[in-house]
């Protein structure tokens, strides 16, 4: 079956204004989702835009929340070790930092700084 162009076919007039009419009103749509996302700024202004890079937008904001969290948790492990260091230098009769935790602290603190280093600088947060 080979397609008939739409002058050629038997088709009405009202028809063919219909189908010229979806065919404009589609355009339009397109024309303003470009228009959307040029003053914005942004490719996805609603979920539905795509799925999928939304999916890894929110991937990656959950990461970036965890790597926010782990790194005050460390900040905070590392500034209690540096105080009780300093209280046990201060006081000969204060209890005893135990060695491997502040060498677990400070190993996790620079194995978590260099992996930060190494992700490229240009992340997709500008897309939110």
């Amino acid at each position: 079956m080979s397609v008939v162009p739409l002058n050629v076919a038997r088709v009405s007039m009202q028809m063919q204004g219909s189908l010229l009419a979806g065919t404009l009103q589609q355009g339009q749509v397109d024309l303003l989702k470009v228009q959307q996302q040029i003053s914005t700024g942004q490719r996805l202004n609603r979920p539905s835009d795509d799925p999928g890079a939304l999916l890894s937008i929110e991937t990656l904001k959950r990461q970036m929340s965890a790597n926010d969290n782990y790194s005050s948790n460390l900040d905070f492990a590392s500034g209690f070790l540096s105080q009780a260091l300093r209280t046990r230098t201060e006081r000969s009769d204060s209890v005893t930092i135990p060695r491997p935790a502040r060498w677990i602290a400070t190993a996790a603190r620079t194995r978590w700084t260099t992996s930060t280093s190494s992700m490229p600088a240009s992340s997709p947060r500008a897309a939110r």
